[in-house]
């Protein structure tokens, strides 16, 4: 929504893992923006965990899909650090070969001064240089992960 700038464009929930269905967005008539669902945090079933996961790794890593420029976005939330799920999706990400970027979101649920502090600890885990901060309530970011993604 905040990328956008349209407010009603997806749902958004207070828990985690409501998504449970890839949705896309055609954007200005050019692009697509593609939710896959997030289940790091969910509290859902194990077996229903595993299916989201595979339904992710079937549209990341089709052969029929393979031809379509992907840019992924991968999500992780910047208070509490990339999660083990995270940490997997980065690794296929890489051993896959596909175009990505790392966001840091809810950059506006710790202080200024401590950023730097908590970006170096999520850097170590992931073992990048290049993540984005940003906060959908402050609009932090955004253009910097615009131009990232297209």
């Amino acid at each position: 929504n905040s990328l956008t700038r349209k407010d009603k464009l997806v749902k958004s929930s207070s828990l985690p893992g409501k998504t449970r269905e890839i949705n896309f967005f055609l954007i200005n008539d050019n692009k697509y923006f593609v939710d896959l669902p997030g289940y790091g945090f969910a509290k859902i079933k194990e077996s229903q965990r595993e299916k989201l996961r595979k339904m992710i790794l079937w549209y990341l890593f089709d052969e029929e899909l393979a031809s379509i420029h992907k840019k992924i976005v991968l999500i992780i939330d910047f208070k509490v650090g990339p999660s083990e799920f995270d940490l997997e999706m980065l690794r296929f990400l890489r051993e896959g070969d596909l175009d990505y970027v790392i966001v840091a979101n809810k950059i506006d649920k710790i202080s200024k001064g401590a950023r730097m502090k908590q970006l170096n600890k999520i850097s170590e885990k992931i073992i990048t240089d290049k993540i984005v901060l940003y906060s959908a309530k402050t609009n932090e970011g955004r253009e910097e992960l615009l131009i990232n993604i297209l």
